[in-house]
C-alpha cells in the first residue's frame, strides 16, 4: 500500500487519480464509506475507493475481473441513486484473453462513465456533482 498524507492507497493508480483530484482544487475522500449490497443468498460490503459528491463514487481499476465486473452490476442494481464511474489503468484492455469487448466497451454498454487515465484525467464534472445529471 503506498502512503499519501497518512491515508493507505491500494495502487499507484489509485495515487495518479488523488493527484488529479488534488490538482484541480478538490479534496479526495477516499474510501471514506462502505455500502452494504447483498448477493444472492449473502451479504457483502463495497467501498468505492473515491467519492466524488453525496451519490457519485469513482472506482480505479488496473485489473476488472469478471468477479469485480458482477459486483458492479449488483451495486448498480440495489443503488439506483448512486453513479459509480470507472478510472481505468487501461480501458482498452480486452475483459479477458482474446474478447472483442474491452473494460470501456464492458463499461458503456452497461451504462458505467469511464475515462482511461492514461489517455485522459478525471472531468471536472465528475468533480463538481454534474456527472449525476449527464447519467440520467
Amino acid at each position: 500500500m503506498r502512503r499519501f498524507k497518512n491515508q493507505k492507497l491500494r495502487s499507484k493508480l489509485e495515487g495518479r487519480v488523488r493527484d488529479q483530484i488534488i490538482a484541480r482544487g478538490f479534496e479526495p475522500r477516499y474510501e471514506t464509506e462502505r455500502l452494504e449490497y447483498t448477493r444472492p443468498a449473502s451479504a457483502h460490503t463495497y467501498t468505492p475507493d473515491f467519492k466524488l459528491s453525496d451519490n457519485v463514487y469513482l472506482e480505479c481499476k488496473g485489473i476488472w475481473d469478471a468477479e469485480d465486473r458482477k459486483k458492479m452490476l449488483l451495486i448498480m442494481d440495489q443503488f439506483p441513486e448512486i453513479v459509480v464511474c470507472m478510472a481505468f489503468q487501461n480501458a482498452d484492455k480486452p475483459i479477458y484473453p482474446g474478447s472483442p469487448t474491452t473494460y470501456g466497451d464492458w463499461a458503456t454498454e452497461n451504462g458505467i462513465p469511464w475515462i482511461d487515465v492514461r489517455k485522459e484525467g478525471i472531468p471536472e464534472e465528475w468533480l463538481a456533482d454534474e456527472i449525476v445529471v449527464a447519467c440520467s
